[in-house]
């Protein structure tokens, strides 16, 4: 249905929403034609923004503590949340409710650790099997695998899906495997060198 106001159809996908100036072109040199300098890039201001103050949950302060478990855990040996993962949780997160937070923690643990590996897999048949394979292990919520990645996953699934309604849990199943398929996009232009065009960065978004 057209929006009542702009009378316009809505855009059911984020592609959708490229500009039609920058459809059908090629843009495989743009990095060369562009114009624009690093000297131009350095010299650039942004003027008015002010960051909010903030902090880390206070509510859950054994959150980086926890980090480590769950790593050391699932991998068999000692590790730490050395980059300060967490953070990413802790800054964003600040329910009261332990579980939650726990939770969220451990998926987000395990999604930049999943992010790590799935990044540096050069886009071939046998690295294309394994991408869809984890698209698999996470519309079933569940791994034959031994590896840290499989063990958290089958956790993270499990503490997610009793957090959630039945409909958030298919909505986080539905992201989380169109994330990852991303990879198969992704790992395609950064490994052949190539600027992306503008259709595939829209996909992308």
């Amino acid at each position: 249905m057209p929006n009542v106001f702009t009378k316009l159809a809505p855009k059911l996908t984020f592609v959708e929403t490229m500009p039609e100036e920058f459809k059908n072109k090629d843009y495989s040199n743009a990095r060369h034609i562009s114009g624009i300098t690093h000297e131009m890039l350095m010299s650039f201001e942004i003027r008015g923004i002010v960051g909010e103050q903030t902090g880390r949950n206070p509510h859950y302060p054994n959150s980086t503590a926890d980090s480590n478990q769950q790593l050391s855990e699932a991998f068999g040996k000692p590790l730490t949340d050395s980059a300060d993962i967490t953070g990413s949780q802790d800054y964003t997160f600040t329910t009261k409710n332990q579980l939650y937070a726990y939770t969220v923690n451990y998926w987000m643990i395990w999604g930049f650790m999943l992010d790590d590996h799935l990044d540096n897999l050069e886009l071939n048949n046998e690295n294309k099997h394994i991408i869809c394979e984890w698209q698999k292990k996470v519309l079933l919520g569940e791994s034959e695998g031994t590896t840290g990645f499989d063990t958290m996953l089958v956790k993270a699934m499990k503490l997610t899906k009793d957090m959630l309604t039945a409909d958030q849990f298919v909505r986080q199943v539905t992201y989380s495997v169109g994330w990852i398929g991303t990879y198969l996009t992704v790992n395609h232009t950064k490994f052949n060198n190539k600027l992306m065009t503008y259709e595939e960065y829209w996909y992308q978004r």
